[in-house]
């Protein structure tokens, strides 16, 4: 009798505690409280381990304490909604106070499952209240925007929450929820102003009509003095300090090499409408998205080195107040101006905005998809959720346009991110997979297919075993993976290693940035923050993905390369840990100071974003102003001596140097133009080193000079080697060069300094006695970094004549050519002493020489032309201002011998014995 009276009680207490949950419905009061009721349900029929009247006692609690606070923030949204109204009248949309104002009239009326969910819309609600009343410069405790007492339940009454204080350096603490949600204002129809009683007059700061009369405070200054203008007033000093940096002088210097790509790009985008990709390295150079707005650039203001710069300038700009959005919707308003202080004053970022290249715009959509992210992951509502998604996707279409490669580099990093986003999120439930203790008392689920101590040992062993396998059969699986890409892309990359230069790299010039990251990192793992952790995951991925794969398409790991290109991107996310440690510094500084009387804390809460940005700016640009940092790179030749050193800071005001992070000097190709321009006529032809800057300044660049050319950038156009960016004809070789030279005249510019390169990297062997003895240097165009050249050179009596000038040892030949030429012809072989002077048109003298000159002249270009040869006989100079070495004379004509005979399979010289077999007498006359 007993059990079926508490059964009864049980279920009369259910349904009355239903009963509430309906009537709070019926009041328009969108409570839904899902897990109370399945639990009570479950209760009832027996199957949940708590008691029904426990269960409904507590949904009765929760029905009371959600009455309570919908009363108040009925009595709080007119009083928010007026004074929206009053602000936009004064301000626009864009005041700041509209912003929490706007999130809570856009989610106060949202369904919610639980008193926490409504409690936390009344904070919002309260803290709106308090915004919009700072905008206006009504007092916190005015009659006209104090909501009223809401009727309360005598059964439930709810305790007065003391008031919290704030952090030092933010309006809310840690684990809130993010201080300015980014929202539009509401749409709220604009109405004729009415005449208001004195008595409402409390919401505009102009007095009312009885008061004294006294001056009218402008909205605007009125505006400044709250929290959010003072930091729209630091974040826009920000910006123009930075606007400056990265416009100023922006088309003094030429382009270089990497520029002229971008901009050749853009003058296809102007000619044909999309930019002509000629290069099978397709995904080093893959890079559409820059050039079309460098196009659009060209057409607004021509032709001209600030043109081609601006989009990457304004990107660059349009960057720092980016970052001041990453920062405070991440944490807040203090992160914010720390990142965006970091960005406007980064000598790396100013460096590369002032160039016309894609790097900053891909930090830029970085920075936008991150923000978008941070949005995802903080909203519940399903329409948004998919919207912010679309737009991930459309940003990762846009990364993937402005850099294919550098993108992919990055994108194990954003997986990882992802990755521990939703570890973080899901850690109770993962915890409960795997039979871990959580949080909740909830009985863990019945294992299925394998039991908890299986799977927690897979966890283990599956990643270690993956790991394994990967060392063990690393050189296979790099092989695999060289010839997978190789098909896929066209061209064979380099092995895949790593390179501890980045680190180096790091270590060296963002020293005190690293130990920023590192306490904010800190400070990121004790606070667990789902999105801030996978930041830190991002962060930590991107540096060992960009130390490894960007192996694949740049030798990385030689001690002289130079790709900290590739971590621009990563920089952005470093500085935003860094400005976290930043904060939690100056935060903990602050308490430390807070009973000091002299310290001068801003006394108005309105003020403390102004005074911080102070601070950091000083704490950034200070250290390298009054102490010079060690970390120094060499200087442009151009500006200094050779080898010097100087202090390189991260963080400038205004660096006066901030090319000197590509650690090489680049060409003044537009000072060479400019002179060739002035002095070329019409039938001259052009040849570069490098021809993509010169074809910028002077049009079509015929011929491509290059010793050695990166395999990479050669392209093949009806069989004949060609440049990728400008389809001039290579010209790698001695023949190909002298046939340059008697063909044409023109002018050539190299950016080789007018030194003999000891590796004879870009003119090897006697291209190099060819460049010196028949162009002509015009040193009115030189300079530390380009050499000018002009040749007029068309016949091989012109060339002649040429020797004649600049060698003493021909004048006693007077003007007797043929003397000359059969002297040249055979030098080589008779007197080596001046070898090396006539190895590059050999050909051509063999053609004029006598008969009596002729058979050594053929064994001496047979010699010439073959380097299979040459390695067996190695006595031969290759360089004129070494010391001559005698040619082994006998040794060479006992081997024209042998092949005449047919007795010498080796060295294989095509066609050999058949050039020689009829000059066989006088060889062996020779001997």
């Amino acid at each position: 009798m007993d059990d079926a009276s508490n059964e009864l009680d049980e279920i009369h207490a259910a349904r009355q505690a239903a009963g509430r949950v309906q009537a709070l419905r019926a009041r328009g009061i969108p409570f839904d409280p899902v897990t109370q009721i399945v639990a009570l349900r479950k209760s009832l029929s027996g199957a949940g381990p708590e008691s029904t009247a426990r269960l409904a006692a507590a949904l009765e609690t929760t029905c009371d304490r959600v009455e309570v606070t919908w009363n108040e923030l009925e009595t709080l949204r007119p009083s928010i909604s007026r004074l929206s109204i009053a602000v936009r009248r004064r301000w626009g949309r864009s005041a700041p106070s509209l912003l929490v104002a706007a999130e809570f009239l856009r989610t106060w009326s949202d369904p919610f499952v639980d008193s926490a969910g409504i409690e936390t819309r009344l904070e919002l609600a309260r803290q709106a209240l308090t915004e919009l009343q700072h905008q206006l410069g009504v007092e916190a405790g005015s009659s006209a925007v104090t909501p009223s007492a809401a009727p309360t339940r005598p059964s439930a009454p709810v305790a007065p929450k003391p008031p919290a204080a704030p952090p030092a350096w933010s309006e809310r603490p840690p684990s809130a929820a993010p201080t300015r949600p980014r929202v539009s204002a509401p749409a709220i129809p604009a109405r004729r102003p009415v005449q208001s009683s004195p008595s409402r007059l409390s919401d505009s700061p102009v007095a009312s009509p009885g008061a004294p009369p006294g001056p009218i405070p402008q909205p605007l200054i009125a505006w400044l003095q709250t929290a959010g203008g003072a930091t729209f007033l630091v974040v826009g000093v920000l910006v123009l300090i930075g606007a400056y940096d990265r416009l100023h002088a922006l088309g003094a210097l030429s382009l270089w090499n990497d520029e002229a790509q971008s901009t050749l790009l853009a003058f296809s985008v102007l000619r044909t409408g999309y930019p002509v990709i000629s290069s099978q390295h397709l995904i080093n150079n893959y890079e559409p998205l820059y050039p079309y707005f460098e196009a659009a650039s060209i057409r607004l203001f021509g032709q001209t080195n600030f043109a081609y710069r601006l989009p990457s300038a304004f990107f660059g700009i349009v960057l720092i107040p980016v970052a001041y959005y990453v920062g405070s919707r991440l944490r807040d308003r203090y992160v914010g101006i720390s990142l965006a202080a970091m960005t406007a004053f980064s000598s790396e970022f100013i460096a590369w905005s002032r160039q016309a290249r894609w790097y900053i715009l891909l930090v830029l959509i970085m920075a936008i998809a991150f923000l978008f992210a941070t949005a995802w992951a903080r909203t519940a509502v399903r329409r948004e959720r998919w919207l912010l998604f679309l737009g991930l996707v459309a940003l990762a279409a846009l990364g993937c346009l402005a850099s294919f490669g550098l993108f992919l580099v990055y994108v194990p990093a954003i997986f990882a991110g992802g990755f521990t986003y939703y570890v973080a999120r899901h850690w109770e439930g993962i915890r409960r997979q795997f039979g871990l203790p959580s949080i909740s008392d909830a009985p863990l689920p019945r294992a299925r297919f394998l039991s908890y101590p299986q799977r927690r040992w897979l966890a283990v062993l599956l990643p270690l075993g993956v790991l394994g396998f990967v060392a063990i059969a690393y050189a296979s699986l790099s092989q695999l993976t060289t010839r997978l890409i190789s098909r896929v892309v066209g061209f064979t990359p380099y092995p895949i290693v790593w390179s501890s230069n980045f680190g180096t790299y790091l270590a060296q010039y963002y020293l005190g940035v690293l130990v920023l990251v590192a306490i904010g990192a800190i400070v990121i793992v004790i606070r667990r923050n789902p999105v801030e952790l996978a930041l830190l995951a991002f962060c930590v991925t991107g540096f060992v993905g960009v130390s490894t794969l960007a192996s694949l398409t740049n030798d990385i790991a030689t001690i002289d390369s130079s790709f900290e290109r590739h971590l621009v991107p990563l920089l952005f996310f470093l500085f935003l840990v860094a400005a976290i440690g930043i904060v939690e510094i100056l935060r903990y500084a602050r308490q430390l100071l807070t009973h000091v009387p002299t310290f001068g804390r801003p006394r108005r809460r309105a003020w403390r974003p102004l005074a911080f940005g102070v601070i950091v700016v000083v704490l950034l640009v200070l250290p390298g102003v009054v102490v010079p940092s060690g970390q120094t790179v060499n200087q442009r030749p151009a500006a200094f001596p050779t080898g010097t050193l100087i202090a390189w800071n991260p963080f400038s005001i205004d660096p006066k140097q901030p090319s000197i992070i590509y650690q090489a000097e680049q060409a003044d190709y537009q000072g060479a133009a400019e002179y060739v321009l002035a002095h070329r006529t019409a039938n001259q032809v052009l040849a570069a080193t490098n021809p993509g800057p010169p074809q910028i300044y002077l049009g079509q660049v015929q011929y491509w000079v290059r010793g050695n050319p990166d395999n990479n950038t050669i392209v093949y156009v009806g069989g004949q080697a060609t440049f990728f960016q400008t389809d001039s004809d290579l010209i790698d070789n001695t023949s190909l060069m002298e046939g340059m030279l008697f063909n044409s005249s023109g002018w050539f510019i190299s950016d080789v300094p007018a030194v003999p390169s000891p590796k004879g990297i870009v003119f090897p062997g006697a291209m190099w006695d060819l460049l010196i003895l028949f162009f002509s240097n015009v040193t009115a165009a030189d300079g530390p970094s380009i050499v000018l050249y002009e040749w007029n050179q068309t016949s091989v009596p012109g060339m002649l004549l040429t020797l004649g000038q600049k060698l003493a040892p021909l004048h006693r030949f007077g003007t007797n050519l043929s003397a000359i030429t059969d002297w040249a012809a055979t030098s080589g072989v008779t007197w080596s002493q001046w070898r090396d002077f006539f190895v590059s048109i050999e050909p051509y003298l063999v053609r004029h020489a006598s008969s009596s000159a002729l058979p050594l002249a053929v064994l001496f270009q047979l010699y010439n032309d073959n380097p299979s040869l040459q390695s067996a006989f190695p006595q031969v100079l290759t360089g004129i201002q070494h010391n001559p070495t005698e040619i082994n004379q006998g040794a060479l004509v006992q081997w024209a011998i042998g092949t005449a005979e047919g007795k010498n399979p080796t060295p294989v010289v095509p066609g050999a014995r058949a050039m020689l077999a009829p000059y066989l007498s006088e060889y062996e006359s020779d001997e």
